[in-house]
């Protein structure tokens, strides 16, 4: 009997670790998934009844940043003239090394509870850009059909969502992500 048990205990870390070295070579899969959660995690202090919340899809849409939209968006920042020349030398060097600036488009298609309105079903949208040293940024959300740009203020007095810093940069992803997102795909 104890020979079977370790013979299972072995068995699955082997299949952990085979599900685990796969997963590490899709990183950008599991940024996703970290993105979904954060998306997620940005809706609920929005709600007036967030146990309501029934998700009935979530689509990813993941497109390139041209060198001339992330130069305007570098510009368009309130940096110090030096801060501003040195990230431009990064964006460059990066592009020139065919490492470019990403958007992440994540849509929330979901049913809730409203107080005002009863049952209803809406889409929500957050909109994360890499900054210059390829980590994701929760940039804009559109709720209720309303675009945010100004996230400091529109979570003020409710929680910040997960795995965000003050500044809405998405904390890197880590160990405990890459196990998650490797055992979400058999769920």
């Amino acid at each position: 009997m104890k020979i079977i048990k370790y013979l299972i205990i072995v068995l699955l870390i082997g299949l952990s670790i085979g599900v685990l070295g796969s997963q590490f070579s899709e990183k950008s899969k599991v940024k996703s998934f970290v993105n979904k959660r954060v998306c997620l995690s940005a809706l609920s202090p929005l709600m007036t009844k967030p146990s309501s919340l029934e998700v009935n899809a979530i689509k990813v849409f993941d497109s390139n940043l041209s060198i001339q939209a992330a130069r305007t968006r570098i510009k368009n920042k309130s940096y110090s003239e030096d801060l501003t020349d040195s990230l431009m030398e990064t964006l460059e060097k990066n592009y020139s090394q065919n490492i470019p600036m990403k958007e992440s488009y994540i849509s929330i298609d979901y049913s809730s509870e409203e107080k005002l309105y009863g049952a209803s079903r809406s889409q929500f949208i957050c909109v994360f850009v890499t900054n210059t040293f390829q980590n994701f940024e929760l940039r804009s959300i559109t709720y209720k059909n309303k675009d945010h740009t100004n996230l400091i203020n529109l979570y003020m007095l409710r929680d910040r969502p997960e795995r965000l810093s003050s500044s809405f940069e998405v904390d890197k992803i880590n160990f405990v992500d890459s196990i998650e997102y490797a055992f979400s795909s058999f769920f």
